[in-house]
């Protein structure tokens, strides 16, 4: 792994917990999780998601230029957002720990214990909003670039069986990295120079573009593409 990828996925790591922390310090300083707590939430939260996401664009695309050594193209940020959980509100998004909130006393669980289920149905969509806009920033400059072929996924220190499985897989620039709860993977650009580029070394890489191995399992998700399906990994989306 190249000093620049560990960086990136170091700089990741510390936005993801600088997000995650900031959201957990709002919810537990709620006094309860009535609707008028919703609202108060709900006048917070999108706005420290969005800066956090776009923060992560800014790292991403920053990374791109570096690995290129120059500016790279399809970096707009705003184009990026626009794609968020395939036009999801934010609000709805994070009104949805609540809702875990309302269920787990409907169904008679305590208030504490499902104050804290809320707080974890939380902080996992937090962690996924970041890497997706990591994800999304990987593929519109890709997209964008045609000196960027694909990328190859760096699993990071404290990654888990699946992705140790998938460090060092290859993907295509509109093949969209699977992703996990609280993924910390990160990738390197496939890139090509000038002389490089032709149809057999077209045909080496996609011949080197590794299936998904024996054990692990990916779905397709309606708001986050493509997701490790192992049940310890799930996320959902009610």
């Amino acid at each position: 792994m190249s000093q620049l990828a560990d960086r990136h996925i170091e700089l990741n790591a510390v936005l993801r917990g600088n997000t995650v922390g900031a959201l957990t310090r709002i919810w537990r300083a709620l006094p309860d999780h009535r609707d008028a707590s919703l609202e108060t939430w709900l006048q917070s939260v999108p706005a420290l998601i969005s800066a956090a996401r776009r923060q992560q664009i800014t790292i991403t695309s920053t990374y791109l230029s570096r690995a290129l050594d120059r500016p790279v193209d399809g970096a707009d940020a705003d184009a990026i957002m626009a794609g968020y959980r395939n036009g999801t509100p934010l609000e709805t998004v994070y009104k949805r720990p609540f809702e875990v909130v309302w269920r787990s006393v409907g169904a008679g669980t305590p208030y504490p214990a499902a104050a804290e289920q809320g707080l974890a149905r939380a902080t996992q969509t937090a962690a996924a909003d970041v890497q997706m806009a990591m994800r999304d920033t990987l593929t519109s400059v890709g997209q964008a670039e045609d000196s960027i072929w694909g990328y190859q996924r760096v699993a990071d220190g404290g990654a888990c069986e699946f992705c140790l499985l998938l460090d060092g897989a290859q993907f295509k620039t509109d093949d969209p990295m699977p992703i996990h709860n609280f993924c910390g993977c990160g990738v390197e650009p496939v890139v090509y120079t000038r002389g490089w580029a032709n149809r057999n070394n077209l045909a080496k890489f996609n011949s080197s573009l590794q299936k998904t191995p024996k054990g692990v399992d990916v779905n397709t998700h309606g708001e986050l593409g493509p997701v490790i399906g192992n049940p310890d990994h799930a996320f959902t989306t009610a």
